[in-house]
Parts: structure tokens; C-alpha cells; sequence
């Protein structure tokens, strides 16, 4: 079974073991943000609930998950969820490709706005055209 496939099409609740994150070996950081982590190119983001609060108002459809974030020591960090965003429809909240997640997120001009408004941190911005722009001929992640 491919670990980081089950999470990314349907998360941790897919699988029959317990699945953790815990902070990179030799980070230093110690701030959280409310965009922590995505699981590599398979997609299921971890954000704040606050994070989480601002994408449903916004209109965001997104799947929710319990996730156990832990620093190096093991410390439980609280207060995140896991996301997998929507891939099909071309919503205020959705994914880089038509049918498939990845490390980033789509977002409308509204939904920054709100998140840029909420005071959320973590996030890198980087304008596209349209939805699903990495469909497009031409497109470099």
C-alpha cells in the first residue's frame, strides 16, 4: 500500500495504522503557523482551524481530518486539521489540477482577501490564471 497515496486521495482515516507528523529533524523554527505542512506532491494539507474557519465562509469544499502534529520531542501540537481540497469543480477553494492534488492551492481573490483580512500566516501567494492552471500547455510548478 502506498502510505502517502491513501492520504492524499483520502486521508488518514483511509488507513489501519496510526499516522503522525512530526517536525523536520534539524529545523530549528518554533513558531506555528496556520499553514503548516503538506504531504509532499500527494496533497493533504495541514492548517489551523482558523485557517480551516475562513476557508468554509469563504465557500471552500473541502474533506476535514483529525491529524496528530507532533514537534521533534513529541510534544502534541493542537488545534490543526488535515484538508484535501476539491479537484473536480473549479470552486473558490480548489486544486492546482482537474482531478488530482498537489502541494498547492488555488484560491479566489475573495478567499485571499478573507485569509489576508484573519491575519493568517504561512502562506505564499502566487498569481494564476484561471482555474486549474497547471492544465494548461506551458504551466511550470
Amino acid at each position: 500500500m502506498d502510505v502517502a497515496r491513501v492520504l492524499g486521495d483520502r486521508g488518514p482515516g483511509a488507513l489501519d495504522v496510526d499516522v503522525w507528523w512530526v517536525q523536520v529533524p534539524g529545523h530549528r523554527g518554533k513558531r506555528l503557523r496556520d499553514f503548516l505542512w503538506q504531504t509532499g506532491p500527494l496533497g493533504l494539507k495541514l492548517v489551523s482551524q482558523e485557517m480551516l474557519e475562513v476557508l468554509r465562509r469563504s465557500g471552500a469544499d473541502l474533506e476535514v481530518f483529525d491529524v496528530d502534529i507532533r514537534l521533534r520531542g513529541g510534544e502534541s501540537v493542537a488545534g490543526y486539521v488535515g484538508v484535501l481540497e476539491e479537484t473536480h469543480s473549479p470552486g473558490p477553494v480548489h486544486s492546482l489540477w482537474r482531478g488530482r492534488r498537489g502541494h498547492e492551492l488555488v484560491v479566489a481573490d475573495k478567499v485571499l482577501a478573507a485569509m489576508r483580512d484573519a491575519g493568517l500566516s504561512g502562506i505564499e501567494v502566487e498569481p494564476v490564471a484561471g482555474p486549474f492552471p497547471a492544465d494548461r500547455p506551458g504551466f511550470s510548478d
